[in-house]
C-alpha cells in the first residue's frame, strides 16, 4: 500500500461558532500557549513550594478536660469528677479516659458527656 507523501505543513480548517471556516497553518511557527503548570517558576511562587509549618502539638485530651472545670453543663460536671479522681489519666487521650470511666462503672450519660467533650476538644 502506498503512503501519501509527507506534508511540510499542516493546514486545518475549523468552523468557529457557525461562522465561515478559518484556516490555521500549523507550520507558521506559532507555538501553543503553555498550560499554567508548564510555565517557568517566578520568584513569587517559591513561597508556595515551602513546606507547611508543623502544627503546634495539641494539648492532651485529659489535660484539656481538667481545664473545663468552670464550664457549665455535662462537660463541666465531667471535668469536676475527673479532678476529684486520684487515678484519672491526667495526660491521657480520649480512649484512656473512656477506659477509666469504664473501670469506675460510669453510666451512659457520662459517656455521652465524654463524647461531647471529645468532639469539642478535637475542634481546636
Amino acid at each position: 500500500m502506498d503512503r501519501p507523501p509527507q506534508a511540510k505543513s499542516l493546514t486545518v480548517a475549523v468552523e468557529i461558532g457557525g461562522e465561515p471556516q478559518v484556516q490555521f497553518d500549523f507550520a507558521s511557527g506559532i507555538e501553543p500557549v503553555p498550560l499554567p503548570e508548564e510555565l517557568p517558576l517566578v520568584m513569587g511562587q517559591f513561597e508556595d513550594l515551602a513546606p507547611a509549618p508543623e502544627p503546634e502539638p495539641r494539648q492532651p485530651f485529659a489535660e484539656w478536660l481538667l481545664g473545663q472545670r468552670d464550664r457549665k453543663g455535662w462537660i463541666g460536671d465531667l471535668a469536676k469528677a475527673a479532678k476529684a479522681d486520684r487515678d484519672f489519666p491526667r495526660r491521657g487521650g480520649p480512649e484512656e479516659v473512656r477506659k477509666r470511666l469504664q473501670q469506675m462503672g460510669a453510666d451512659g450519660d457520662v459517656f455521652e458527656a465524654l463524647d461531647d467533650a471529645e468532639l469539642d476538644w478535637a475542634s481546636f
